[in-house]
């Protein structure tokens, strides 16, 4: 169902509509209603990148201090068995 909306637009904007709508054999309101589809549809994926973004982000750090935690072991073995082969030099 439709519901037919008074809208206000600035003369280019106005301009731009008319020129696009008639270049795709497409009334203003079906042209204005598919704008306003695809602007939302980039909105919602915005928002959509933010949460994936994030979710990623914590996954990431989570398996870097897992990383960081095993170097930090093998380091700490490495300067132990050094310290263990300068006793025996000296």
């Amino acid at each position: 169902m439709t519901k037919k909306i008074g809208i206000s637009l600035d003369e280019e904007t106005l301009e731009l509509c008319e020129k696009y709508s008639a270049e795709y054999s497409r009334s203003r309101s079906e042209f204005i209603a598919e704008a306003i589809r695809e602007y939302i549809s980039t909105l919602e994926v915005g928002r959509q990148k933010n949460i994936i973004a994030k979710e990623l982000a914590d996954e990431i750090i989570k398996g870097s201090e897992a990383g960081v935690s095993k170097i930090s072991k093998g380091l700490f073995r490495y300067a132990v068995e050094v310290e263990m082969i300068i006793m025996i030099l000296s």
